[in-house]
């Protein structure tokens, strides 16, 4: 079996190891070492290509450490640490995301994209209604709690857990849908090698070359919505930063002109993706 990438496909002779630092030279063998330098590869191609997009996921990235330090001083109700927390582990996830995404490794960007999700929206319903801390943290206690926790959290997602948050509802649908094991997910990641059905090939990336700049940009709105959803339930920790509020302004502007320069605005708008971007 062979692995298919589809954004980037490297054309490097296999015995090049130049990518690869003299540690990686001397520990890596196949065929993990030919993964490593691909990835690697399709890292530094994808920058280069993608640059304004780039960009503006590095700019989101500060934006994010940003709201995390400032929430990491600020934070002096009980009620509020939990959040904190899940909001911590979500801009961890961010960084994975924003790795994979780059090396060619989208659906498995989108997999962890799901939990990013999870962590931010649990994280907004216990600000929004801090009388459901107890229920998240004693889900386990016993059969009372653990129905108690499903019926807030688990149960008719769309209008419980993701209350008010439509798009994020959408964005974690798609991403489950991606992620889970099922025949439709798993067979648009194989296809036949030189055109060889004995010989099958594994995309790591979903759909055509011309479809990556699309579902880096649809990614990059999702994280956008993700932060702003969190920006909403925190802003009392955050509303006087005036540098973070230009950091915020400066995303916004530069995330659409990328998004027009790679002729993305109409793609986005019709739903090719998840939904359009806001300017």
């Amino acid at each position: 079996m062979q692995d298919g990438q589809l954004s980037s496909p490297t054309t490097r002779d296999p015995e090049d190891d130049t990518l690869l630092t003299e540690c990686e030279r001397e520990t890596l063998s196949e065929p993990y070492k030919h993964h490593v330098t691909n990835r690697r590869n399709n890292w530094n191609v994808n920058i280069t290509k993608f640059r304004r997009l780039w960009d503006c996921f590095m700019l989101l990235d500060a934006i994010w450490s940003r709201e995390i330090e400032a929430m990491g001083k600020n934070v002096c109700d009980r009620n509020e640490v939990f959040p904190y927390f899940l909001l911590g582990a979500a801009h961890a996830k961010l960084h994975v995301v924003i790795d994979l995404c780059f090396s060619d490794y989208v659906m498995e960007a989108l997999s962890i994209l799901r939990g990013l999700i999870e962590n931010v929206v649990h994280a907004c319903r216990l600000l929004s209604r801090p009388e459901l801390l107890e229920v998240w943290q004693n889900h386990e206690n016993d059969s009372v709690s653990q129905r108690a926790w499903q019926d807030e959290f688990w149960f008719q997602k769309e209008s419980r857990l993701f209350e008010g948050l439509p798009e994020l509802y959408l964005a974690w649908k798609m991403c489950s849908d991606v992620s889970h094991a099922n025949i439709d997910s798993l067979l648009r990641r194989y296809y036949p090698a030189d055109g060889n059905e004995d010989d099958w090939g594994f995309y790591y990336t979903d759909g055509s070359a011309q479809d990556f700049p699309v579902m880096l940009s649809g990614i990059l709105q999702i994280l956008t919505d993700l932060e702003q959803r969190a920006f909403d339930e925190t802003e009392s920790h955050l509303r006087f930063d005036a540098e973070l509020l230009n950091m915020r302004d400066k995303l916004r502007r530069e995330k659409w002109d990328a998004f027009e320069s790679l002729g993305l605005i109409s793609r986005l708008a019709d739903g090719s993706f998840v939904m359009a971007p806001q300017k």
